[in-house]
């Protein structure tokens, strides 16, 4: 495995060659000397010690410092040291394989991006790999985040540790009180013993770092960054939480004690709205994929009667009117499809916002009801 841990951590390890190598030849062999050659007072009663030297102090003083340095320097190497080994041992990389699907791809929450972004990994045959945490090896627990792809666009789901071990993973589930999703494995590589959180109470000032995992040409790196105050504090304004954006990974302490894992990007310090404590991320409100399934299976049977296809054709521009276009998978058909929900024995409801323009070039609407095209008119919007 190659880690990368920054010029910064680089600079750090030269500083404090450099600083132990000073401190060695300051004030200790001095001591030494003494030891070795002691001095011999006069025999007069009257002796008196000589004054030090202005110089003599100034380099003590220089000396003490270098030391100080040096041990603080070689604490903060230690603290990294430790929060490196401790990402090596639990971060992991969730590889997704994509695959197409013949059915309508849906519209989704995160918006076209994340859209076009899936279809090109299709296109490509192109896993998207995301940051993962191990959190529970006995229950063999990993939390990433949610992408929020269905099942009928994955081929397959894999894991990557940082010492590029590959096992079999399966997805488990979402949360529903924090933005992540669940996977389950029963071929963990790593460390069988759980992360052993920090549980004290935090604030924006005991931040330290955040710790993530990404591939690189030559295999693996693990990065440390700051994670303190300055980096995207938000005061929400629908209340007091106090919040910070802009982390994803590992989050320690500023003694790089583990605290705890963000997948969605934000944490809150003073509330509950964007769980991610350690201790608890193993415990948050979960549904599983199975249960999701058997939950939606029902709903369809329940409420999906109540929706049909409503089939809308639009009249060819005249004169000076501009072409329409629509949102969907044919943005320059004049024949569109849309849902409609049955509201009484013979209204259906579109949720759907057109200008006036569109509804002054209705053609015809139809809609599907059981297994027949049956005609409609538009009443109003």
């Amino acid at each position: 495995m190659r880690l990368t841990i920054s010029t910064v951590l680089a600079s750090t390890m030269m500083l404090l060659t450099m600083s132990l190598s000073a401190y060695g030849q300051g004030g200790t062999p001095a001591a030494g000397q003494d030891a070795a050659n002691p001095a011999v007072a006069p025999a007069s009663s009257a002796a008196v010690a000589p004054e030090a030297s202005p110089t003599s102090a100034k380099d003590d003083d220089a000396a003490k410092k270098e030391a100080e340095e040096a041990a603080e320097k070689a604490k903060q190497l230690e603290a990294v040291k430790k929060a490196l080994a401790l990402a090596r041992d639990y971060l992991v990389t969730v590889s997704i394989e994509w695959q197409k699907d013949q059915g309508e791809y849906p519209q989704v929450q995160t918006g076209e991006g994340f859209l076009n972004y899936t279809q090109t990994l299709i296109e490509r045959k192109q896993p998207s790999e995301t940051l993962g945490m191990m959190v529970d090896p006995a229950q063999g627990l990993i939390i990433s985040a949610d992408h929020r792809g269905e099942d009928r666009f994955i081929k397959s789901v894999s894991g990557l540790t940082s010492q590029g071990q590959s096992f079999a993973l399966e997805r488990y589930g979402f949360y529903l009180d924090m933005n992540a999703a669940a996977y389950r494995t029963k071929a963990w590589p790593g460390r069988k013993d759980a992360p052993e959180w920090f549980t004290g109470p935090m604030d924006a000032s005991s931040l330290g770092a955040v710790v993530s995992l990404h591939r690189d040409d030559l295999g693996w790196s693990v990065s440390l960054g700051a994670s303190g105050a300055g980096r995207g504090l938000v005061q929400q304004t629908d209340g007091e939480d106090l919040d910070v954006s802009g982390l994803h990974g590992l989050i320690l302490d500023d003694e790089s004690r583990p605290v705890g894992f963000t997948a969605g990007g934000r944490i809150s310090l003073t509330g509950e709205r964007y769980p991610w404590r350690g201790s608890d991320l193993g415990k948050r409100s979960l549904m599983t994929f199975e249960e999701f399934a058997k939950l939606r299976h029902r709903l369809e049977n329940e409420i999906g009667r109540y929706a049909h296809e409503v089939r809308i054709v639009y009249r060819q521009s005249e004169g000076e009117e501009s072409n329409l276009t629509f949102e969907g998978e044919d943005p320059s058909s004049l024949t569109q499809y849309y849902y409609g929900y049955a509201v009484s024995p013979t209204r259906i409801l579109v949720p759907l916002k057109l200008e006036k323009i569109y509804i002054q070039r209705f053609k015809e609407i139809t809609v599907e009801l059981n297994g027949k095209s049956v005609p409609a008119k538009f009443l109003g919007a």
